[in-house]
């Protein structure tokens, strides 16, 4: 009993470590040009195995991911409904291994304050840290505009940071 339960422990410690990989997905870029279109498209949201890059929007592209086992069948119902569609990426995942992303808390770029930068991939850690750094440089700023106009001009005339 004891066994079991180590080795499910050890199941469990992996396969909370294991990357997610998106071997053969898929991305459908489609273009609602009716309402209808786009009625079909918002009903396709709550569906989990449907992924939507962008928000569906009447004659803007549209781009959606699917399992590989779906894409034909998405792409099948797609145009059943008359919504033109195409693959945008074949495989996912080639393209993921084409841009590795960052370790985490490594400094990257002109990033001095922060790791963050806008050429790589960035683990959600590195996001998050980027994310309280501007809230710890534009907070004078967010404390300023909550002023009212005639408590800025009161002396010292600017009390919020330039």
């Amino acid at each position: 009993m004891r066994s079991t339960v180590l080795l499910l422990v050890c199941v469990l410690a992996v396969s909370a470590t294991a990357k997610v990989r998106y071997d053969g997905y898929q991305v459908i870029r489609s273009r609602p040009m009716t309402k209808e279109a786009l009625a079909v498209l918002r009903g396709l949201e709550h569906n989990p195995l449907v992924d939507f890059w962008t928000d569906p929007r009447l004659g803007s592209n549209v781009d959606l991911m699917v399992a590989p086992r779906m894409a034909s069948s998405l792409r099948h119902f797609l145009g059943n409904h008359g919504i033109e569609n195409s693959v945008m990426i074949e495989d996912v995942q080639a393209l993921a291994d084409k841009s590795p992303m960052v370790e985490p808390g490594r400094k990257t770029g002109e990033a001095r304050n922060h790791d963050m930068d806008w050429l790589d991939y960035h683990p959600t850690q590195d996001m998050y840290s980027y994310l309280d750094y501007l809230e710890g440089i534009l907070n004078p700023v967010r404390n300023c505009v909550n002023k009212p106009f005639h408590e800025l001009l009161q002396p010292p005339m600017m009390t919020c940071p330039r």
